[in-house]
């Protein structure tokens, strides 16, 4: 018995693994995209530097990104120092840890519940839907895969801690949490988990006559004031977490104040996502990697929603006895999605894709533990066909789908067009479209991109300053003073506005202009070697050679391979030497 059940568990994790590398296997030879992977590698000096002390010193103690998370800077300077540029090294290193999540979840959920086949089919789904394609084949989302394999481990731990209770085996639980707190945050809700675990499949729960199902083992059981105090460690580390999170994003400026989204906008959203998630993991078409914040929802949206999160949660607490992974589920997935489900707005989207990436896991349980309570009153071959063909329906669905939702993640292009192709008025797609033709040297392509953003949302600054560099390349001065300065009466802290709006009052000739920018410029970035240099190239103009000559050194100390502010500096030089001479 024993050897046919690990015979079973080696061809489910063999056929797990097989079913990642082909699905996701495409994706080591997709591009870098152009949203959010400049800011965690392509244009991140300390990333692009690899590991150093001076990179290890900076990931512990950013908050860049609007996150601490120092694993996920380190996980990517060593992805540098071992591919370079090249961007399929990224994504190869994302598509290991979804590997080695589905084989955590696996073992783990075997672990605790002793059914090896329906674990493998939670794995499965996990592994294969569509909605978890933008975890892995997005660089930027490397926290993502790289917390949950904390996450899944810390699970995994428990289990170890639980069968065999002592500090010995509680330490590494807590070591691992942190960890994965130290990844991405999203952990902050993994305590919660755990007390959902103690009830299914664990059974450590005290409530007279639960029907536990599928428990591999008979733990001890505890009143719930004991298990609370249990994870009092994990609720505490998860609360400094939360309170650092909320600093850092307030940092980065992705909290929306409440002027901008009043907390009933919020609300609604939040309802409308939980239903909208559930639709898009029975039904997953559409799938955008940014879907814009609609605002407040039709009330009756709202209304029938809330009903339907209500009428659920009600089920699941009446067959809390019955069928307890109903609750364990629903309940994992409304808390797990809790963070992300917009009651705190991080970010201008309404949803997103890798939010589902650790909640669905909770869905995926009910549907599995459901459809084999369901197919339980058939006996013999019957029922391993019944079983067999319906999972093969599903699992071939999602990989079709899967496969079809890799293929706008290859490049830039092809994501953000079909963004726009499947959503309304979405101005953050034209407008990092657009960005994409600029890089191309097409400008004539990306105007429009730029111009219908700002149709859509005229205050949006990324936009407004984009559009203001294409007037400033067709010397057209004046408009694109006109758009860096509705850039900055949008976003004041946005920094590289300054350098452009100082460009353009240098080029139209207004010194003066040009310098009080630049020195504005400076008050938010102090280490940017561009900056420097155009203020020396202004002061040149104004005859004030020597005082140009600092501004040129300042800039070789902070980029000493800066070829223009050294060929500058060799000009000034000269010029100051005739003088000298005279």
């Amino acid at each position: 018995m024993i050897m046919s059940r690990n015979r079973e568990t080696l061809w489910i994790a063999l056929g797990l693994v097989m079913m990642i590398v082909l699905v996701y296997g495409q994706t080591i030879y997709f591009d870098f995209i152009h949203f959010d992977e400049e800011q965690y590698v392509t244009r991140n000096p300390h990333v692009l530097s690899g590991l150093t002390w001076e990179g290890v010193r900076w990931a512990f103690t950013s908050l860049e990104a609007g996150f601490w998370h120092p694993l996920t800077w380190l996980s990517l300077m060593l992805d540098h120092e071992l591919y370079g540029m090249h961007a399929g090294g990224y994504h190869g290193t994302n598509v290991l840890l979804h590997l080695g999540n589905t084989l955590l979840l696996f073992w783990a959920l075997m672990r605790m519940t002793g059914a090896p086949w329906r674990s493998g089919m939670v794995a499965a789904l996990f592994a294969l839907h569509p909605l978890h394609v933008e975890s892995v084949a997005w660089i930027a989302q490397r926290k993502d895969v790289l917390s949950t394999f904390f996450w899944i481990l810390t699970l995994l731990c428990y289990v170890r801690y639980v069968e065999q209770p002592g500090r010995q085996r509680y330490l590494p639980v807590m070591v691992v949490f942190i960890l994965g707190l130290m990844s991405k945050p999203m952990l902050v809700t993994l305590p919660f988990i755990l007390l959902l675990l103690d009830y299914w499949p664990l059974g450590r729960l005290r409530i007279e006559s639960v029907m536990v199902t599928g428990v591999a083992k008979r733990f001890d059981k505890r009143p719930l004031l004991f298990l609370l105090k249990e994870k009092a460690p994990f609720f505490f580390m998860a609360f400094l977490f939360s309170a650092l999170t909320f600093h850092a994003e307030q940092q980065a400026g992705a909290l929306p104040s409440i002027t901008e989204l009043s907390f009933p906008v919020r609300a609604a959203n939040a309802i409308i996502s939980y239903t909208l998630y559930i639709y898009k993991m029975f039904w997953p078409t559409a799938l955008a990697v940014f879907y814009p914040h609609p605002g407040m929802w039709p009330l009756l949206q709202v209304v029938f929603s809330g009903l339907l999160l209500v009428l659920v949660t009600s089920l699941a607490l009446l067959r809390w006895r019955s069928a307890p992974y109903l609750a364990a589920g629903w309940f994992w997935y409304l808390g797990a999605l809790l963070p992300v489900s917009g009651l705190v707005q991080v970010g201008s989207h309404g949803m997103a894709d890798r939010y589902t990436y650790v909640p669905l896991i909770g869905l995926f349980i009910i549907c599995t533990w459901g459809a084999g309570d369901t197919f339980t009153a058939w006996k013999g071959i019957k029922r391993r066909l019944m079983v067999g063909l319906a999972a093969g329906i599903i699992i071939t669905a999602c990989t079709v789908l899967t496969w079809q939702q890799l293929q706008y993640w290859r490049n830039s292009i092809t994501l953000f067009s079909h963004a726009i192709g499947v959503t309304r008025d979405n101005y953050l797609a034209h407008n990092n479209l657009g960005a994409v033709f600029m890089t191309m040297g097409y400008p004539e392509a990306a105007e429009p991109h730029f111009r219908t953003a700002l149709t859509v949302l005229p205050t949006y600054a990324v936009a407004n300053n984009n559009l203001g560099n294409i007037m400033l390349g067709k010397e057209r001065y004046d408009e694109a003073i006109e758009y860096f300065q509705k850039a900055l009466q949008s976003n004041p802290a946005y920094n590289v506005v300054y350098r452009n709006l100082g460009d353009a009052y240098l080029r139209k000739g207004d010194c003066e202009k040009a310098i009080s920018v630049y020195k504005k410029a400076l008050t938010y970035d102090n280490r940017n070697a561009e900056i420097y240099n155009n203020m020396g190239a202004t002061l040149v103009c104004r005859g004030e050679l020597e005082k140009a000559q600092r501004q040129f050194e300042t800039a070789l100390r902070i980029k000493p391979d800066f070829a223009f502010a050294a060929d500058n500096l060799r000009k000034v030089q000269s010029k100051l030497t005739k003088e000298k001479l005279r």
